[in-house]
């Protein structure tokens, strides 16, 4: 009751003090209507307004990159509608909204909101979207979208068009309470439908190679009912998570193609047909906790804990496969994963400020170990599979603590020290890949800031990380001449020195520019292992700059540029040098402005180059055999657009939208590439799409 008394009496304060501005605004004469214009005004601020947008758009050609996320593939006309209805009753507060977006599109997107200020809100939505497989793809494979398929190599060939579609619902309920609290529930289902490129082939004959298609028809289910609480001092929410994974297509039956896939991975009851398991269904569930604290002005801290449950249980069926003796009817798949975190943040005096935090997260992966494919090779003088699934858990632990001061002439100093600590664990019997069970990795940061004028602040700041592991875990499956030879990335021991420039420059109110660059150096130390990462460098400079050359037009330019290199060895009886390079520039520019009071125009182009190449140069091996350097790839696009938009009273405009497209690659690894089955896959080495919009927008309250 005193709520609703304070409310109506800030709500009467209000209007009083609107009404008395508007008598001095207007006089005595219109003062007996300053309670009227007050509520006008009032109206006018918190009704949002509604918009519906009508038009056409036309694309010039047919294109597998530009519209690949659009749904403007193919050459020709479509629709363009978008809506945005907001409507608000005025006596209780409730607002109904409606939002549509490309609703005339394969990418659309739907939504319906509902509320009552501070008493409750829900929400429905839908949306679709589809991908277009860029590659061309030219076969005589049968039953494509299905799980029984037929490889034919004198089969016609036709064109084929993959794509995969998604449809998401969604569903939000949530529920303000006195007090500070609130609870929220939603729902959401992603089915996905479609096909995408599979193959199969055989180690034994590495020409032998068949295409065929991944059928999709998956559904995705999540749902999330979450508990709120906030005061002043203390913010809380938890709650639980769940969701599931289920599949309609669980198990690819293929008939046809070449003999020799007869007998392998085979379907029990016709051993001429093979049988390839896609992903399988499973569930998950989460429980969680999250909160904060003020405890003053200058104190804070946070906290999360959650834990979650995974499981996938899908039974292995003996229609599908033969099973070896004593191989359970399921691989009863469990992993545990609980996370911890929890800082701290305050400022003891008055330049001092100070932040530590502590993450754990433990991975634990209770699944049982059991074989399920006949092992061959199984001994440790010869490479071979063992046939035995590896369950892995992983334990890390992150903490950091960083401490600001400031110093005198406008200096800030900032100092960080991080250390990383990652355990793995699990049966040291029948390793298939070396590994170290423990890996320490501590990063030391020092930054100092300066505000050298009131226009120009910058900083520098220099990092040094290195990372080191107990013994490493021998391979048991390898040949012995190279048992241990290799350090993975993942696991080598690696220093890395990084330097980082920032730059904020604004000498005047028209301008402004800022900028950062990076510089890294990783030196790996394993030299004892013959293959693995040995180097590598990396530099990154990006800048942005803002100029206002009048009232009516905005200026923008913008450039990024990166450069990584990494050298390693690799092989088996032949070892090489790889000197890995992958580079990318891009910059663009935009130019807005309104040249008259009712006419809006823009401009916007971008334009970027991506390139890698991988340089080879033979360590040692046989005489006769060469080692060549791979050729070198790029990708380029240039995007232009422009817009106008024209009003052509207070409530309604026209606007005119147009996309120039260019894109081109070499995409070497799939020049000329066909399938021992006759299949042709082509990369499109050049894409250009034109899209032309003109659309008529109406406005209203």
């Amino acid at each position: 009751m005193k709520d609703t008394k304070k409310s109506l009496h800030t709500a009467t304060f209000r209007r009083s003090v609107l009404a008395t501005c508007l008598m001095l605004a207007f006089g005595t004469v219109g003062a007996q209507d300053s309670g009227q214009r007050a509520d006008e005004m009032r109206k006018d601020i918190y009704t949002l307004d509604s918009k519906l947008s009508v038009g056409i758009g036309f694309v010039s050609s047919d294109n597998r990159e530009f519209g690949k996320y659009r749904g403007l593939t193919d050459q020709g006309t479509y629709g363009l509608l978008d809506l945005d209805l907001v409507t608000r009753d005025e006596n209780d507060g409730t607002w109904f909204k409606v939002r549509g977006k490309n609703t005339g599109l394969n990418n659309r997107e739907l939504r319906l909101e509902h509320e009552q200020q501070g008493r409750w809100s829900y929400f429905l939505e839908g949306s679709q979207s589809n991908r277009v497989e860029p590659f061309v793809v030219k076969t005589g494979l049968q039953g494509i979208g299905t799980g029984s398929q037929i490889v034919s190599s004198t089969a016609p060939k036709r064109d084929l068009d993959l794509q995969t579609q998604h449809d998401i619902y969604s569903l939000g309920v949530r529920k303000f309470s006195s007090g500070g609290f609130d609870v929220r529930m939603t729902a959401r289902q992603d089915t996905k439908r479609g096909d995408r490129l599979f193959g199969r082939g055989m180690a034994a004959a590495t020409s032998l190679m068949e295409f065929l298609t991944e059928p999709m028809d998956q559904v995705t289910r999540q749902w999330d009912i979450t508990a709120n609480y906030a005061d002043r001092k203390l913010q809380m929410s938890g709650g639980y998570s769940g969701s599931s994974f289920d599949t309609n297509i669980p198990v690819l039956f293929v008939a046809g193609g070449a003999s020799g896939f007869a007998g392998g991975p085979s379907q029990a009851t016709n051993p001429a047909m093979n049988a390839f398991g896609l992903p399988p269904s499973n569930h998950a569930s989460r429980v969680h906790l999250s909160g904060g604290y003020n405890w003053d002005n200058t104190t804070r801290s946070t906290f999360k804990i959650a834990r979650t449950v995974a499981e996938q249980n899908e039974l292995f069926s003996p229609a599908y496969t033969v099973r070896l003796a004593n191989t359970p009817a399921s691989l009863n798949g469990k992993v545990l994963t609980t996370l911890g975190f929890a800082d701290l943040s305050m400022r003891p005096a008055d330049k001092l400020d100070v932040v530590a935090n502590v993450r754990y997260e433990d991975r634990d992966d209770q699944t049982p170990e059991l074989q399920y494919i006949a092992s061959t090779g199984a001994s440790t003088s010869s490479a071979g599979i063992t046939g035995f699934n590896k369950p892995r858990m992983l334990r890390q632990l992150k903490g950091s603590l960083e401490a600001g001061y400031q110093l005198d002439d406008g200096y800030r100093l900032v100092g960080s020290l991080e250390q990383e600590n990652a355990k793995r664990n699990g049966s040291r019997d029948k390793i298939r890949i070396a590994y170290r069970e423990e890996n320490n990795e501590t990063t030391q940061r020092l930054e100092i800031k300066r505000s050298m004028s009131e226009t120009l602040n910058g900083g520098i700041a220099l990092m040094h990380s290195a990372r080191t592991g107990t013994d490493w875990v021998r391979d048991t499956y390898i040949k012995p001449e190279l048992s241990n030879r290799l350090a993975a990335m993942l696991f080598a021991d690696r220093v890395r020195d990084k330097l980082r420039v920032t730059g904020d420059w604004s000498p005047t109110e028209l301008w402004s520019l800022q900028m950062v660059a990076d510089f890294s150096h990783d030196t790996y130390s394993d030299t004892d292992r013959q293959l693995g990462a040995r180097k590598g460098k990396a530099h990154l400079f990006s800048a942005d700059a803002v100029y206002r050359i009048n009232d009516k037009w905005n200026f923008t330019l913008w450039a990024a540029q990166d450069d990584t290199l990494a050298q390693q060895a690799t092989g088996e009886t032949v070892v090489w040098d790889a000197d890995l390079r992958n580079a990318s520039t891009a910059w663009g520019m935009g130019l807005k402005g309104k040249p008259r009071t009712n006419l809006e125009l823009g401009l916007d182009f971008s334009s970027s180059l991506n390139s890698a190449e991988s340089l080879l140069n033979k360590i040692s091996g046989a005489a006769n055999v060469s080692v060549n350097s791979l050729p070198s790839y790029y990708y380029s696009q240039k995007t232009l657009k422009l817009f106008a938009d024209y009003a052509l009273s207070t409530y309604s405009a026209v606007r005119l939208d147009l996309i120039i497209d260019r894109r081109e690659n070499n995409d070497w690894t799939w020049l000329g590439w066909a399938y021992s089955d006759g299949t042709t896959v082509t990369n499109v080495p050049n894409g250009n799409a034109d899209f032309i919009g003109v659309s008529y927008r109406y406005r209203w309250r």
